[in-house]
């Protein structure tokens, strides 16, 4: 059987089943007579699926070859915004093999400025006659499956990151913390945080490393939905040898109410910080320095008509 050539090749894929349609089925009388009095258009009944009402239309054009739309009907009384996600399968019936040729569609959008879609060529004039057309008469039918399940719908806002905010503290009598030492609270990019420095170190790296970790403070109220990305530079500063280094470290990363702290176990070696000849910790002081920018933030959305 020769079906037309199609220009969107991802319009529809073909198959071939025993099954009725779901949704619609349409017997068309004296089929030729559409040829023969060039008719254009011809429309089915109303039908209900997913909750909405929709329609057939089957059109020819002037060689008398065959495209169908699907149609949402009675659109007036739906919400300023509305939008309906469906997928359209049409099908012809053969009268010879007794199954149905099935043009299987993909996911269409349907709204209000484009409340109908279907698939521009089907199949040819001299193709309806492959068992399509018997004794003048055309079966036809639709089946269409509204995607209920709403999407999780979110806004991502990327900042554009131009003065980080910068600090820094001096730590006194360093080698009397214990347990952990906090910063005091701060602001920025509309969220407060606090620094957190293990001095014998955090969970595995416990006498071992020296651990720096960046707290998200509001982060515990955060919905599920909800993300903030952050970078912080820390910096332990050498405060004894100009020739000798800094010891920096980068973090980055998204905070949720889940994961509201992120940083270093392995910050920095204790016995290196605590060897007054490094110039870590000079009279048991040391001072920390930190660079925080937030860079994006992700919600979900107050409304489902996201654009």
């Amino acid at each position: 059987m020769a079906l037309l050539p199609a220009d969107d090749q991802d319009q529809y894929t073909l198959e071939t089943r025993d099954i009725s349609p779901a949704h619609l089925l349409t017997k068309i009388e004296s089929f030729s007579m559409l040829w023969k009095h060039e008719i254009k258009t011809l429309e089915s009944s109303e039908f209900e699926s997913g909750g909405y009402k929709w329609k057939v239309r089957m059109n020819l054009d002037k060689s008398g070859d065959i495209s169908a739309n699907l149609c949402m009907v009675g659109t007036s009384s739906l919400p300023r915004g509305w939008e309906v996600n469906a997928i359209f399968n049409l099908f012809l019936y053969n009268h010879i093999s007794d199954n149905y040729l099935c043009f299987r569609g993909k996911a269409r959008r349907f709204h209000a400025i484009n409340p109908e879609c279907g698939f521009s060529k089907l199949i040819t004039k001299e193709s309806m006659t492959n068992g399509y057309l018997f004794k003048d008469k055309c079966v036809f039918g639709a089946e269409v499956f509204v995607m209920k399940k709403a999407p999780l719908i979110q806004n991502v806002c990327v900042h554009n990151v131009s003065n980080p905010y910068k600090h820094e503290w001096k730590i006194s009598q360093f080698s009397k913390l214990q347990g952990i030492w906090k910063s005091e609270e701060f602001s920025t990019g509309g969220y407060k945080w606090n620094i957190r420095i293990y001095p014998n170190g955090d969970g595995r790296a416990c006498g071992r490393y020296v651990s720096v970790f960046l707290y998200c403070v509001d982060s515990k109220s955060f919905g599920c939905g909800k993300k903030l990305n952050a970078s912080c530079h820390f910096t332990f500063k050498n405060m004894l040898n100009a020739t000798t280094k800094d010891h920096s470290m980068e973090v980055n990363h998204w905070f949720t109410c889940s994961s509201s702290d992120w940083g270093f176990a392995e910050f920095k070696a204790i016995d290196e910080m605590r060897d007054n000849s490094k110039g870590f910790v000079v009279d048991d002081c040391c001072t920390l320095q930190i660079q925080l920018s937030v860079k994006a933030i992700q919600e979900a959305a107050t409304t489902n008509n996201i654009i």
